[in-house]
């Protein structure tokens, strides 16, 4: 749930819906985004039953599609985490340079800040699995304590001296582009789905992993929901939209998101408590985005490992003899993504991260509708006799509607979100480019081991658990 960064949502990513989608009943949104993410835990938890695997989702297509298949899933898979990890490290990068400025006066260069990131990521990646689970507990714990906080402050600070309800109105859907701001929360929702690559640090993964990501699905959505909420009543329904497009004026004359979140607070706790809130949100931010990128990179160096497994690439990429993941290969999945967020936190404005953050979004929604594909496909040609809503029926059905849901969103974000940033006509090819040109390179590798090898790439995906619960 970490890896979702519901704090980030709220401080960030809500403002942004609100601005450009319009839509008054964002909150909503939200919820209806959440049940789309749901449904697709209901079929990725069928699938994390029986397949057990580091490739995590890219296994899984490869057993319900194709090897082939699998392989330009990978591909796809590396590209938008890797991008997503460098988005997570500019995000880390400014939160912790605005917290040493708040804090010490020292005005520390983006830069550096970039860094220093990223030798925290990779100092945190090595440390033991049971002393970082501890981290992520704490992270998990404060965030949420930080939000509900902030959430029962702004139900007792009503803007309009009355809890309003018009947020989670339907009809207030209606008020601006539905679509778009669907396609926002859903792009800007993603790192629970690679839960399944953890699979060999699991002592028990086909039943951890499956309640983990159901349960995370379910708590993310509820609480973003309540927060967006929860916000809109401090805010005043409908001041919401205007005070996000800088209609309305905040205390700092700030813009973007943070001017939003800084004129809702400054309603809740009050002018002369505003620096301190902010101070403690951003140390919070701090620590969230430091666990979402340590994980994000773990992702990938299992995924990388997986590769090995697989026989797609070669042995030094895989775990090491203790059967723990290589700290070289975490070095280098840090320093390439590093390196990224210099190269997109250089200019003097956002656009970089901004592209790096809305195609890793987009990528990841491409991901979740071709793994509830090979969801359908896996279960409907299986010999699982077990029916009913959590058998292999209700699976189908729940990877059904995920498919739709994250397939028309990937076609309309990939078409529409480039259009929100300054150079849209660049960034309308790029986009496509970017994920296209990583899921072909993916085929590609595949076509070439299907010559040389046929029977190696029949193994991409395959575990050698002999639990695994075999095709009919």
């Amino acid at each position: 749930m970490v890896t979702q960064g519901p704090l980030s949502f709220i401080w960030v990513a809500m403002p942004a819906i609100y601005q450009y989608s319009g839509t008054v009943a964002t909150p909503l949104v939200v919820g209806i985004a959440g049940l789309a993410l749901i449904a697709y835990s209901i079929g990725y938890a069928g699938m994390a039953q029986r397949i057990k695997h580091p490739g995590g989702v890219y296994a899984f297509v490869a057993q319900g599609l194709s090897p082939a298949a699998g392989l330009a899933s990978a591909a796809l898979a590396l590209t938008v985490y890797v991008l997503f990890g460098a988005a997570t490290t500019v995000a880390l990068a400014g939160s912790m340079s605005g917290l040493l400025d708040s804090v010490f006066g020292l005005d520390l260069p983006v830069e550096a800040a970039v860094v220093l990131g990223t030798a925290m990521i990779f100092a945190t990646a090595c440390l033991r699995l049971r002393v970082f689970l501890w981290t992520i507990v704490c992270a998990g714990a404060i965030e949420a304590l930080t939000i509900l906080v902030l959430d029962f402050s702004a139900l007792g600070n009503p803007a309009d001296g009355k809890v309003s309800f018009e947020s989670l109105d339907p009809a207030w859907l209606l008020s601006g582009s539905f679509a778009l701001a669907l396609s926002l929360c859903l792009t800007s929702t993603l790192g629970i789905e690679t839960a399944a690559n953890y699979a060999d640090d699991v002592r028990q993964p086909r039943r951890t992993i499956p309640r983990a990501v159901m349960i995370a699905y379910t708590t993310t959505t509820i609480m973003l929901t309540f927060s967006g909420w929860a916000v809109s009543v401090a805010a005043g329904s409908e001041n919401t939209v205007a005070l996000a497009s800088g209609g309305l004026q905040s205390l700092t004359e700030s813009g973007g998101g943070q001017a939003f979140i800084l004129a809702v607070l400054s309603a809740v706790v009050g002018a002369d408590q505003i620096a301190l809130t902010v101070k403690l949100i951003t140390a919070a931010l701090v620590l969230s985005s430091l666990v979402a990128a340590v994980l994000i990179a773990g992702a990938v160096v299992r995924i990388l490992a997986g590769l090995a497994q697989d026989g797609v690439l070669p042995p030094t990429f895989g775990v090491g003899a203790d059967g723990r993941p290589r700290k070289s290969m975490a070095l280098a999945v840090s320093v390439v993504t590093g390196l990224i967020a210099l190269v997109a936190a250089a200019p003097d404005t956002p656009t970089g991260t901004v592209f790096i953050g809305i195609t890793s979004g987009v990528g990841v929604t491409c991901l979740i509708a071709i793994s509830s594909l090979a969801t359908i496909a896996w279960f409907l040609r299986s010999s699982d006799e077990d029916s009913g809503f959590l058998g292999w029926e209700g699976r189908v059905v729940a990877a059904g509607f995920a498919l739709v849901t994250m397939g028309f969103v990937a076609v309309f974000a990939t078409y529409r979100l480039p259009g929100l940033m300054p150079v849209g006509d660049f960034y309308g090819w790029a986009l496509p480019l970017v994920l296209g040109g990583s899921f072909a390179c993916g085929l590609i590798v595949a076509a070439v081991l299907k010559s040389r090898d046929p029977r190696a790439i029949a193994q991409v995906g395959r575990s050698s658990d002999p639990e695994e619960s075999p095709l009919g």
